[in-house]
Protein backbone atom coordinates (compact mmCIF):
# COMPACT_ATOMS: atom_id res chain seq x y z
CA UNK A 1 0.00 0.00 0.00
CA UNK A 2 1.36 3.22 -0.96
CA UNK A 3 1.98 6.37 1.19
CA UNK A 4 -1.42 8.72 0.31
CA UNK A 5 -1.24 12.72 0.16
CA UNK A 6 -2.72 14.05 3.22
CA UNK A 7 -2.40 9.88 4.97
CA UNK A 8 0.01 8.90 7.64
CA UNK A 9 3.45 8.07 6.43
CA UNK A 10 3.68 4.57 7.92
CA UNK A 11 0.55 2.02 7.40
CA UNK A 12 -0.54 0.02 9.44
CA UNK A 13 1.44 -3.05 9.09
CA UNK A 14 4.71 -1.11 8.87
CA UNK A 15 3.76 0.67 12.14
CA UNK A 16 3.16 -2.75 14.25
CA UNK A 17 6.32 -4.10 12.34
CA UNK A 18 8.17 -1.33 13.67
CA UNK A 19 6.97 -1.09 16.96
CA UNK A 20 6.75 -5.18 17.63
CA UNK A 21 10.34 -5.83 16.07
CA UNK A 22 9.60 -9.67 13.92
CA UNK A 23 12.10 -12.06 14.95
CA UNK A 24 12.11 -13.14 11.60
CA UNK A 25 14.95 -11.63 10.12
CA UNK A 26 14.09 -10.80 6.23
CA UNK A 27 10.12 -9.43 7.45
CA UNK A 28 12.15 -6.90 10.16
CA UNK A 29 14.89 -5.93 7.21
CA UNK A 30 12.19 -5.25 4.78
CA UNK A 31 10.22 -3.57 6.94
CA UNK A 32 13.19 -1.26 8.30
CA UNK A 33 14.25 -0.35 4.39
CA UNK A 34 10.66 1.19 3.95
CA UNK A 35 10.13 2.96 6.98
CA UNK A 36 14.45 4.52 6.34
CA UNK A 37 12.79 5.44 2.80
CA UNK A 38 9.62 7.06 4.01
CA UNK A 39 11.83 9.10 6.53
CA UNK A 40 14.49 10.01 4.46
CA UNK A 41 11.69 11.02 1.89
CA UNK A 42 10.02 13.39 5.05
CA UNK A 43 13.39 14.78 5.57
CA UNK A 44 14.29 16.11 2.16
CA UNK A 45 10.71 17.83 2.29
CA UNK A 46 12.01 20.16 5.15
CA UNK A 47 13.46 22.35 2.92
CA UNK A 48 10.21 23.19 1.65
CA UNK A 49 8.59 23.01 4.84
CA UNK A 50 10.75 26.01 5.73
CA UNK A 51 9.89 27.07 2.47
CA UNK A 52 6.34 27.54 3.07
CA UNK A 53 6.54 28.39 6.88
CA UNK A 54 8.56 31.43 5.59
CA UNK A 55 6.16 33.05 2.37
CA UNK A 56 3.01 31.50 3.24
CA UNK A 57 0.47 34.07 5.21
CA UNK A 58 0.16 33.26 8.49
CA UNK A 59 -3.41 32.68 8.62
CA UNK A 60 -3.03 29.93 6.57
CA UNK A 61 -0.34 28.68 8.18
CA UNK A 62 -2.36 28.34 11.05
CA UNK A 63 -5.09 26.99 9.99
CA UNK A 64 -2.75 24.13 9.20
CA UNK A 65 -0.43 23.94 12.50
CA UNK A 66 -1.69 23.39 15.87
CA UNK A 67 0.62 24.33 19.03
CA UNK A 68 0.45 20.29 20.06
CA UNK A 69 2.35 19.68 16.33
CA UNK A 70 5.19 22.60 17.34
CA UNK A 71 5.88 20.55 20.98
CA UNK A 72 5.85 17.11 18.89
CA UNK A 73 8.36 18.76 16.47
CA UNK A 74 11.00 19.98 19.14
CA UNK A 75 10.58 16.61 20.82
CA UNK A 76 11.32 14.86 17.87
CA UNK A 77 14.01 17.09 16.86
CA UNK A 78 15.79 16.40 20.23
CA UNK A 79 15.21 12.68 19.95
CA UNK A 80 16.91 13.07 16.53
CA UNK A 81 19.85 14.87 18.15
CA UNK A 82 20.01 12.63 21.10
CA UNK A 83 20.59 9.56 18.02
CA UNK A 84 22.83 11.72 16.36
CA UNK A 85 24.98 12.14 19.69
CA UNK A 86 24.79 15.62 20.19
CA UNK A 87 26.64 16.32 23.50
CA UNK A 88 27.40 18.78 25.95
CA UNK A 89 30.58 20.52 26.76
CA UNK A 90 32.24 21.45 29.05
CA UNK A 91 35.71 23.33 29.92
CA UNK A 92 37.38 26.90 30.93
CA UNK A 93 37.01 29.70 28.26
CA UNK A 94 40.96 29.97 28.31
CA UNK A 95 41.64 26.62 27.10
CA UNK A 96 39.18 25.71 24.19
CA UNK A 97 41.80 23.16 23.75
CA UNK A 98 40.87 21.64 26.38
CA UNK A 99 36.88 21.26 25.95
CA UNK A 100 35.45 18.30 26.59
CA UNK A 101 32.10 16.49 25.89
CA UNK A 102 29.98 14.73 28.20
CA UNK A 103 28.54 11.19 27.11
CA UNK A 104 25.45 9.66 28.70
CA UNK A 105 27.36 7.92 31.07
CA UNK A 106 29.17 11.14 32.22
CA UNK A 107 32.86 9.91 30.73
CA UNK A 108 34.50 12.88 29.16
CA UNK A 109 36.27 13.05 25.87
CA UNK A 110 37.58 15.80 24.04
CA UNK A 111 35.52 18.01 21.58
CA UNK A 112 35.77 18.18 18.44
CA UNK A 113 35.13 20.42 15.05
CA UNK A 114 31.46 18.92 15.10
CA UNK A 115 30.75 18.87 18.78
CA UNK A 116 32.06 23.14 18.51
CA UNK A 117 29.91 23.55 15.70
CA UNK A 118 26.74 21.47 16.78
CA UNK A 119 27.12 23.56 20.33
CA UNK A 120 27.39 27.07 18.79
CA UNK A 121 23.73 26.20 16.50
CA UNK A 122 22.17 24.82 19.28
CA UNK A 123 22.79 28.26 21.52
CA UNK A 124 21.56 30.04 18.34
CA UNK A 125 18.24 28.36 18.33
CA UNK A 126 17.93 28.23 21.94
CA UNK A 127 18.54 32.04 21.89
CA UNK A 128 15.79 32.33 19.36
CA UNK A 129 13.06 30.41 21.09
CA UNK A 130 14.10 32.00 24.41
CA UNK A 131 12.73 35.03 22.78
CA UNK A 132 9.78 33.68 22.85
CA UNK A 133 9.36 32.36 26.59
CA UNK A 134 11.31 35.14 27.73
CA UNK A 135 13.69 35.12 30.16
CA UNK A 136 12.01 35.82 33.28
CA UNK A 137 9.09 33.67 32.58
CA UNK A 138 7.39 32.72 36.18
CA UNK A 139 6.43 29.66 34.15
CA UNK A 140 10.44 28.84 34.96
CA UNK A 141 9.58 28.45 38.84
CA UNK A 142 6.54 26.95 38.81
CA UNK A 143 8.75 24.19 36.66
CA UNK A 144 10.39 24.21 40.08
CA UNK A 145 7.47 24.51 41.89
CA UNK A 146 6.13 20.99 40.49
CA UNK A 147 9.27 19.08 41.43
CA UNK A 148 9.12 20.40 44.58
CA UNK A 149 5.88 19.44 45.57
CA UNK A 150 5.96 16.38 43.98
CA UNK A 151 8.62 15.30 47.15
CA UNK A 152 7.15 15.08 50.26
CA UNK A 153 9.97 16.96 52.44
CA UNK A 154 9.63 20.03 50.29
CA UNK A 155 5.56 20.06 49.95
CA UNK A 156 5.24 21.47 53.68
CA UNK A 157 7.31 24.31 52.68
CA UNK A 158 5.70 25.79 49.34
CA UNK A 159 3.73 29.01 50.48
CA UNK A 160 0.33 29.81 49.75
CA UNK A 161 1.64 31.83 46.54
CA UNK A 162 3.83 29.13 45.44
CA UNK A 163 0.27 27.18 45.36
CA UNK A 164 -1.28 29.55 43.77
CA UNK A 165 1.00 29.28 40.75
CA UNK A 166 1.14 25.83 40.53
CA UNK A 167 -2.56 25.60 40.39
CA UNK A 168 -2.79 28.11 38.06
CA UNK A 169 -0.35 26.10 35.50
CA UNK A 170 -2.32 22.93 36.49
CA UNK A 171 -5.78 24.28 35.32
CA UNK A 172 -4.30 26.07 32.03
CA UNK A 173 -2.86 22.25 31.25
CA UNK A 174 -6.27 21.25 31.80
CA UNK A 175 -7.88 23.25 30.29
CA UNK A 176 -5.89 23.34 27.03
CA UNK A 177 -5.90 19.19 27.34
CA UNK A 178 -2.25 19.03 27.51
CA UNK A 179 -1.06 16.29 25.48
CA UNK A 180 -0.35 12.94 27.20
CA UNK A 181 3.60 13.27 27.03
CA UNK A 182 3.57 16.20 28.96
CA UNK A 183 1.63 14.14 32.10
CA UNK A 184 4.83 12.10 31.61
CA UNK A 185 6.99 14.50 32.17
CA UNK A 186 5.48 16.18 35.22
CA UNK A 187 2.61 13.60 36.38
CA UNK A 188 1.60 15.65 39.42
CA UNK A 189 -0.16 18.24 36.92
CA UNK A 190 -2.47 15.46 36.86
CA UNK A 191 -3.62 15.56 40.72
Amino acid sequence: MCHKKGGPLLTDSERERLINRSSDSKTRASNDVRVRKKLRSWLQSLDDIALICEYLPEDQLTKEITDNQIFFLMNIAKNIMEIRHFLPIVGDIKNPDEWKIVTATGAKQLANDVDIERSLKIKHVIDDIMLLHGRDNPIDTVSLLFKLESKPEFKNRLTEDDLKAIERVREACINCGSPHTYWDRFPQIKN
